[in-house]
């Protein structure tokens, strides 16, 4: 990994604890994390188990017809809305959005504009 890649990961790490601790509370966020952890996705490895996140996130919060109605999918939205405002982005993807798809869109122009500022 080089630097590039853990610095926007843990740009996603934190927007993730941010936006999970703002909707849902300091102790159901714990409780995630800890559910998480147990399942082999600890915090730090959510980047690179991006998916695996999301199918977890649907579990415990409900996803069509889980406990809250879309919840999960309206998390996921709210997660990306807040990365791309922290990266200086508009959050241009209509809801319900491919979560997965739309950080790595993010992750990869990240890296690019990185690079070009290195250059400069």
């Amino acid at each position: 990994m080089n630097g590039i890649i853990d610095e926007f990961d843990a740009i996603l790490i934190e927007t993730i604890e941010q936006t999970l601790s703002y909707v849902l509370g300091e102790m159901n966020t714990k409780i995630i994390f800890i559910s998480l952890e147990r399942n082999s996705c600890p915090k730090q490895e959510i980047p690179q188990k991006l998916e695996y996140f999301c199918e977890m996130l649907e579990k415990i919060i409900g996803g069509n017809r889980g406990q809250i109605l879309g919840g999960s999918s309206i998390l996921e939205y709210t997660i990306a809305e807040q990365l791309a405002k922290k990266l200086g982005k508009n959050c241009t993807e209509p809801k319900p959005i491919a979560f997965c798809a739309y950080v790595n869109r993010l992750k990869q122009e990240y890296q690019v504009e990185k690079r070009n500022q290195k250059k400069a």
